[in-house]
Parts: C-alpha cells; sequence; structure tokens
C-alpha cells in the first residue's frame, strides 16, 4: 500500500502555526525592542502573548497523525527511520550547529562538548526544542502503531486519556523530576502525541470531529480564557498553579487542533487560503530560519531605520515574515537546500511532516 497523498489541509493548518510562531516570537521582540516594555511585565501584551502561543502543540499534533498515517499504511521501519533521519534529523543538527556559532561566535576549548550537550538537549538555539521534541515523536508514533496494531484508538478516548496521562507527567516533574527544561521532553506533549496517532489512524475521525466542532469551538475559547487568565494572574496581583497553567493548556490547543483538522479541508478559501497554504510548504524553513532573520534586522543600524517607520512594531513583524518566506522559497529551490531538508532532486516542494 502507498503513501497516501498529501493534503492541501494539512499545509493549511501549518501555514497558520508557522505564522504564529513567527507573530510570537516578533511580538516578544518588538514590545521590549520599540515599546520598551516587556511582554511579562503588561497584563494586556502577556494576555496576547498567551492567547497566539498555540502552534508547537498543534504542530505535534499534525506530525503525529501524518506519521501515524503514513507508517501505517506502509510500516517500513528502514524506510521510516531513514526517512525521519533525512527529513528531521539532518536539518535539526545543522541548524542547531549554524546557531550554535551564531549565538556564541568563537571556538574555545571547550566548544565542541557545549556543542554536542546543547545539540543533545535542544538548548543550540531558544526554537530548537521543538524540533528535539519532534524527533523523540518520530520515534514513539511507530511504536505506538505497532502497538495498536489493527486496533482503533477513539479520538475522544486518545483526549481523555492523554490529559489524565499529562496531569500525572505534572505531578511528577513538579515532586520528583523536576526537569529544567520539561518542555524539551516529549512526554510534556502527550495529548497532541495520542490525538495525532488516533486521528492519524481512523478513516473516520474527521467526519466525527467535524460533527463535533461547535462544541470544540466552544471547548476552544473557554479552554483559551482560562489559560490566559491563570496566566496573568501574577499580574492581577493573585496566584495560579503552574499545574493549572499548563492543564489548561493542553485543553486549548488540543480543541484548537481538532478545529483546525475539521475546518481546514473548506476554510479559509480563495486566495487567503492559497497564501496560507504557500507558506505552509515551506513551514520547516521558516520555522527553521526565522529567528536568523529576526537576528538579522535587530542590529543597531537597521533598528534605528526601522525606529523611523509608522508602526515599527508591525514593519518589523511583517519584515521577519516575508523575509523569512522568501530565504525559505530560495532554500528549498537549490540543491544544497534541498538535501539539508531531506528532500529529493524529483522534487522542490518540502513535503515533511514537521513545521
Amino acid at each position: 500500500m502507498g503513501t497516501p497523498a498529501r493534503d492541501d489541509s494539512v499545509d493549511v493548518i501549518k501555514g497558520i502555526g508557522i505564522f504564529f510562531v513567527v507573530t510570537n516570537h516578533c511580538f516578544s521582540r518588538t514590545t521590549r525592542k520599540f515599546l520598551g516594555v516587556e511582554v511579562t511585565e503588561d497584563l494586556t501584551l502577556y494576555a496576547i502573548n498567551r492567547a497566539i502561543h498555540f502552534a508547537v502543540p498543534v504542530f505535534l499534533f499534525i506530525s503525529c497523525a501524518m506519521l501515524a498515517r503514513s507508517f501505517t499504511a506502509r510500516p517500513d521501519i528502514k524506510r521510516y527511520a531513514v526517512a525521519r533521519f533525512r527529513k528531521t534529523f539532518v536539518p535539526y543538527v545543522v541548524a542547531s550547529i549554524l546557531y550554535y556559532f551564531l549565538v556564541f561566535g568563537t571556538i574555545g576549548p571547550n566548544t565542541w562538548l557545549d556543542l554536542l550537550t546543547r545539540t543533545a538537549t535542544g538548548r543550540a538555539h531558544f526554537h530548537l526544542y521543538f524540533t528535539i521534541v519532534l524527533i523523540q515523536i518520530s520515534v514513539v508514533v511507530p511504536l505506538l502503531v505497532l502497538l495498536l496494531g489493527s486496533r482503533r484508538m477513539d479520538w475522544r478516548w486518545a483526549a481523555l486519556a492523554g490529559i489524565g496521562l499529562q496531569v500525572i507527567v505534572y505531578g511528577v516533574q513538579r515532586e520528583w523530576f523536576q526537569w529544567e527544561r520539561p518542555a524539551s521532553v516529549f512526554v510534556w506533549y502527550l495529548v497532541p502525541l495520542l490525538l495525532g496517532v488516533a486521528v492519524g489512524r481512523s478513516s473516520v475521525a474527521s467526519e466525527e470531529i467535524r460533527r463535533a466542532s461547535p462544541v470544540l469551538i466552544l471547548l476552544t475559547l473557554t479552554a483559551m480564557a482560562a489559560y490566559v487568565w491563570a496566566s496573568i494572574a501574577p499580574l492581577r496581583g493573585a496566584t495560579a498553579s503552574s499545574d493549572l497553567i499548563n492543564f489548561t493548556y493542553a485543553i486549548f490547543t488540543a480543541a484548537l487542533a481538532l478545529v483546525l483538522w475539521s475546518s481546514t479541508p473548506t476554510w479559509p478559501k480563495g486566495q487567503p487560503r492559497q497564501v496560507v497554504r504557500r507558506l505552509g510548504e515551506v513551514s520547516l524553513p521558516v520555522f527553521l530560519i526565522h529567528p536568523a532573520v529576526m537576528y538579522a534586522l535587530g542590529g543597531p543600524r537597521v533598528t534605528s531605520l526601522i525606529e523611523q517607520m509608522p508602526a515599527s512594531v508591525v514593519f518589523f513583524w511583517l519584515a521577519t515574515l516575508l523575509f523569512s518566506y522568501l530565504a525559505a522559497r530560495v532554500l528549498v529551490a537549490s540543491r544544497l537546500g534541498r538535501w539539508v531538508l531531506g528532500q529529493g532532486e524529483e522534487s522542490k516542494r518540502v513535503t515533511i511532516a514537521s513545521p
């Protein structure tokens, strides 16, 4: 059985996701740089920041769904491992090396050990933790598929099981593990993992989710409001536990992922759909490149020019998004870029299951 044809809606979801990744990162940077305000110190700004902070779990959900669908259709471990190595591991290692030297610049006696440590833990740059999680997910998904065999995992039970297990992980992290960077470990994303596998392997889940979309939309808005309210508690003079924040975040992002899964086959329409789809086609290179573009736009000379522009915050964001997209298109059009991204000569289109 061959691999299913690529779905246009997948690119649309990724386009929406990468749009908000760049928006969120620019939002934090520009409020500090051009408004002189830390996002975490202003109630309104931080509320906005949290409300648009959903891309990583959504990306992991769609990645798990696509990986599960592909491996279920063709359960060839060797082929799968080679594809994941080329399309996820190689881009991650290359990006880690380049960003490490971009940030730290010089080579010292402990450079190579430090580089190895940071690459192994997703700390070569602030955004690469997601990619190290994706590598872990790429190992776990086929194991789950093999464990399930021919049994169907209902997406509703998968969501409940994921949330229940996630609460346990939060408690274990708080009481025993106390990892410094828990978001770099796949067990921090059990809800999108289980939900993605359930949806990716089911031929009826999409229609069931579509019928449940009114409830899911209401759940998304309610959970988002609760997550934002809990997150800004310190700025309101109140307190909220990290478990409550993480719990409401898991529900918010899971419900939103399902809403996007059910709506993107038909929404948006027309030219907006084409724009979002084309952005989604190069979501991985845009994800890898955009911090470098932000770095280039953040120099003193460029900053002084941007400060003279009307709505400098918006200008910086649009410039980052545009230059990242153009650089991504150049990358996937080049032989070296396709090699780094694990693409063959036969195609210049990015067709991987990650952003």
